[in-house]
């Protein structure tokens, strides 16, 4: 039986460069990400999971507030960069990943810290750098988005 999941991740940029991490059951690199908590919404879920494996604090690119819908009942969240539908073949079985993939920049010259319970390794990746790298091929294609727009950002 296939899992279904929805999930949230963090583009880290800053410069020309974005902070991947090399996923310990995975054995890829990516961007910081995982499944949204119950009472979490998507974009909570990608800044924490950002703190969590790589020790920094982000922010959200995006709207931040301006001409935001807002009602008694409902509000509008930031919009993901990207909205990706993902098959992840864990060693536990097959997950299909509703992933909410936010554009980030760091809040602050927070300390970077390796998560060694998630990761095997991470880093600060150039456009040219991200060639020479183990990641699946969407991961690679939406970084290669980023880069294409990351002058307008």
């Amino acid at each position: 039986m296939v899992k279904k999941c929805i999930c949230a991740s963090a583009i880290i940029v800053q410069g020309n460069k974005t902070y991947l991490i090399k996923h310990k059951k995975l054995e890829v690199w990516m961007n910081p990400g995982g499944h949204v908590e119950e009472n979490e919404t998507p974009e909570e879920a990608a800044i924490r999971e950002a703190k969590e494996e790589t020790g920094i604090e982000v922010e959200i690119i995006g709207l931040n507030g301006e001409n935001k819908i807002k009602t008694d009942i409902a509000y509008e969240l930031n919009k993901p960069f990207s909205i990706m539908y993902e098959f992840v073949d864990y060693k536990t079985g097959m997950h299909e990943h509703y992933d909410m993939v936010y554009l980030t920049k760091p809040k602050d010259q927070s300390k970077i810290t390796l998560n060694k319970e998630e990761t095997l390794d991470a880093g600060w990746f150039s456009e040219k750098e991200l060639k020479n790298i183990k990641m699946y091929e969407n991961t690679k294609l939406i970084l290669e988005k980023v880069f294409s727009n990351i002058n307008k950002i």
